[in-house]
């Protein structure tokens, strides 16, 4: 009978078994452990893989990237995050190659494109319909706006958010007109005239981007429905209202009042705010930050009849508890709701708000000074659908834990995000734990008064823990008598952990993927070939800032711990080109200190 089944599986086409890992979204990591399973395997998991990342390493470890190509040959997706080696040799290499990429991320470039825009037209003018530029260490002017937009006519997202450089002092300089070197609004409308399929940009950051480019948008882009304008843009409300009013079927909507100073600001036709949803019909994500909001404007939005899902107000100013009382009162099937820094609320508030957010899956009360406790026991109780909470720099640890001695078990949460709060004690976090007993992920970093016992007790009621952050927990030392064996990621940067707490964890986190340490002072080389040695899945370490970590014990965790592919190691270690090499051969890269 076993062999009859072992044939019924190897006869299983390979279209079948392609469908199988596409169809279970299978992550890259665990793609590589399917490859090491069988030859076939191997093949098969190599034609699934649509994202390849290249980094600097890539490119010495692999010498040609015409090699990977080949052998991921329906890639969709590259990325060359913060790639600072040879564009042009890479750009090649994908121009030669018989790829159609549908997106190409550039995210922290660090030398300009140039005419690279161009040789990336001619292969993939059709395909490609995602293109990230954000972060830029280099300048991105109009220029390079007017090469993109003729060369990938058919772009249907645009990502050219926060340049990293300095203009101010290019301005004082006398470096000539603005559009040799950076993005103003005659590279935005360029955009506009060209790409009619554009459907979502994001212009966060760009200084010299106005409300005049809000307006060409919304008469040139028919099609754009998701629009992303925060932070030191020259945008006014007007000019967004101006631009909601034009775009119907504008899907989500991302803008804070973040100008840089008012005389700068273009003139364009003033649309009160409040008027604009008049003729908005499938708005879903909606997210003011930073902003007077008026009493109108959430009145309009509640006779608009919205489908809204997502609703953001974080740190907004001229709200009241009867104006966002009313608003929720209308949209009780909101799914993410974000009221950040809402200096009002209280738990007496929430407690009244908790009927109409009965629908919401994720939550964020950041830096809502006044709730405590007692607000978080009301989200878990009357939010039944909820599976993320954030209530980050509150007063959890504070409040009146009576009128709970038995809280609802909420099996649905899965994530909990309470940095920053002074207050929280081990004894409040094992009582704030144990009501969510399927929780994933947790976050308690620079929360300073939890030690190894709040953890122990952590352990104890969440055995499917996967997440956890201690960054900045000076009080913990160790890890207690932990049963986290389902622990893949350890992020303890700045913490207390000592080589007893590195113990601990290679005794009971036998899945670890990745354990960050920098600045783990008390550790040294005995505590951290403990932990290799016994995590035979860890593949990325920091020891940043461990000062009293050798250098010398990075090439025996390379050598002793082969799934290992990231390495940062202690002060002091700079690998040779020989040793770099030798790394890479084993399959990890070991970056400079």
């Amino acid at each position: 009978m076993s062999k009859e089944r072992c044939c019924c599986w190897d006869d299983l086409p390979t279209e079948c078994w392609e469908l199988i890992f596409t169809r279970f979204n299978i992550r890259n990591i665990e793609l590589e452990l399917l490859s090491l399973v069988c030859k076939r395997f191997l093949l098969i998991t190599n034609l699934v893989r649509f994202t390849l990342s290249i980094t600097e390493p890539t490119i010495l470890f692999h010498k040609s990237i015409s090699k990977l190509f080949q052998r991921f040959s329906n890639l969709k997706r590259i990325n060359l995050v913060d790639f600072g080696g040879n564009v042009d040799q890479v750009i090649q290499e994908i121009v030669d190659s018989d790829l159609t990429l549908e997106a190409l991320d550039l995210s922290k470039l660090r030398k300009t494109m140039e005419g690279n825009w161009n040789k990336l037209g001619v292969k993939m003018s059709k395909s490609l319909k995602t293109l990230i530029f954000s972060k830029a260490k280099t300048f991105v002017s109009d220029m390079d706006l007017s090469a993109l937009a003729l060369a990938f006519p058919n772009l249907e997202e645009v990502d050219i958010s926060c340049p990293q450089r300095d203009f101010e002092s290019l301005i004082n300089e006398g470096w000539g007109p603005l559009s040799s070197y950076t993005i103003t609004d005659n590279g935005i409308k360029v955009l506009a005239l060209n790409l009619r399929n554009l459907r979502k940009i994001n212009l966060s950051g760009l200084r010299w981007v106005s409300d005049k480019s809000l307006g060409v948008l919304s008469e040139k882009c028919e099609r754009l429905s998701e629009l992303i304008v925060i932070d030191k843009t020259l945008t006014t409300a007007n000019g967004v209202s101006t631009f909601i009013h034009n775009n119907p079927n504008i899907v989500s909507l991302l803008w804070n009042d973040a100008s840089v100073t008012s005389h700068h600001r273009e003139k364009y036709p003033t649309l009160p705010i409040e008027k604009a949803f008049v003729r908005v019909k499938s708005l879903r994500d909606f997210s003011f930050s930073k902003t007077k909001i008026s009493k109108e404007l959430l009145l309009s939005m509640r006779e608009a009849n919205l489908p809204l899902e997502k609703f953001s107000l974080s740190y907004c100013t001229g709200l009241r508890f009867t104006f966002i009382s009313s608003f929720l009162r209308k949209y009780q099937y909101l799914k993410c709701l974000h009221l950040e820094q809402l200096v009002f609320l209280t738990d007496q508030y929430m407690e009244r708000l908790s009927p109409y957010l009965r629908d919401l899956t994720l939550i964020s009360l950041n830096s809502c000074f006044q709730l405590t406790i007692s607000t978080f026991y009301t989200i878990v109780t009357n939010c039944t659908c909820i599976e993320e909470i954030h209530m980050e720099n509150t007063s959890l640890g504070n409040g009146n834990k009576t009128l709970y001695l038995e809280p609802k078990i909420n099996s649905r949460i899965r994530t909990l995000v309470f940095s920053r709060n002074q207050v929280l004690d081990d004894g409040c976090l094992r009582e704030l734990v144990s009501v969510c007993p399927n929780l994933i992920s947790l976050d308690v970093s620079s929360c300073l008064k939890i030690t190894e016992h709040g953890l122990e007790e952590v352990s104890k009621c969440c055995s499917n823990l996967c997440v956890l952050d201690v960054s900045i927990c000076r009080g913990l030392t160790n890890f207690g008598a932990l049963e986290f064996s389902k622990l893949k990621t350890i992020q303890a940067k700045w913490s207390g952990l000592n080589d007893e707490g590195l113990l601990r964890i290679g005794n009971s986190c036998r899945e670890l993927l990745c354990l960050n340490l920098k600045g783990c002072s008390a550790i040294s080389d005995v505590g951290v070939k403990d932990v290799v040695w016994k995590c035979k899945r860890l593949r990325e370490v920091s020891l940043k800032g461990c000062d009293r970590v050798n250098a010398g014990v990075v090439s025996w965790m390379v050598f002793s711990r082969p799934t290992l592919r990231k390495i940062i190691p202690p002060r002091g270690f700079v690998p040779t080109e020989t040793e770099r090499d030798l790394f890479l051969q084993h399959g990890c890269m070991v970056y400079n200190s």
